[in-house]
C-alpha cells in the first residue's frame, strides 16, 4: 500500500511529484486518468490521494465523488484552477484540501506528511482496535472484512 496515490493526467507532474516524495520517504505511485485512478485507489488502497481537477476530458470532481462512495481516504486537490468556486466545489464533493499550481514541492510534501502523520496517529490511538466484536459479529478494520459466526458477510463499500 503506497502512502500516496497521485491522479493527474500530466505524466511529467505526476512522475516528478512521485520521484520527489520517494526521495523523502513517502512511498508514491500515480495514475494518469479517471478509470486508472479508480482502479489504483481500489487495488493499492493508498493512505492519501493527490487529485487533479482536470483529467483530460473528465473531471477530478466527479472522480472524488466516486471515490467517496467507497472510501474516506484523505484527498488533496492539486489544480491550475485558482478560483474560490473551484476550491469550494472540491471541498464540497469530499476533498480535504485544495492546492493551486504552481506549488512548492517542499510545502506540498509537508502538507502530505502532516496528513499522513495525523491519520497514522489516529489509527494508533489507545482503544483504536483493529477488530471490533459485538455478539456474533466481528469487524476487522484493517482488512475491511465483516464476519458473522465466523463466516464472511458481503457488504458494499458504503455499507462497510
Amino acid at each position: 500500500m503506497p502512502d500516496c496515490l497521485i491522479i493527474d493526467d500530466e505524466t511529467s507532474i505526476a512522475s516528478t511529484i512521485c520521484e520527489y516524495f520517494n526521495l523523502f520517504g513517502v512511498s508514491c505511485e500515480y495514475a494518469l486518468d479517471f478509470e486508472s485512478g479508480i482502479r489504483a485507489a481500489a487495488e493499492k488502497r493508498p493512505s492519501l490521494i493527490l487529485l487533479d481537477v482536470n483529467l483530460g476530458g473528465q473531471s477530478g470532481f466527479a472522480l472524488c465523488k466516486k471515490l467517496r462512495e467507497a472510501s474516506d481516504v484523505p484527498i488533496i486537490f492539486i489544480s491550475a484552477r485558482n478560483t474560490d468556486d473551484d476550491a469550494l466545489t472540491a471541498l464540497g464533493v469530499g476533498g480535504d484540501d485544495y492546492i493551486t499550481k504552481p506549488f512548492s514541492m517542499a510545502v506540498l510534501l509537508a502538507k502530505v506528511k502532516a496528513v499522513l502523520k495525523r491519520n497514522s496517529a489516529a489509527a494508533q490511538k489507545p482503544g483504536a482496535q483493529a477488530a471490533i466484536r459485538f455478539g456474533d459479529v466481528e469487524i476487522d478494520r484493517d482488512s475491511e472484512r465483516v464476519l458473522r459466526d465466523g463466516q464472511p458477510v458481503k457488504l458494499k463499500p458504503l455499507e462497510l
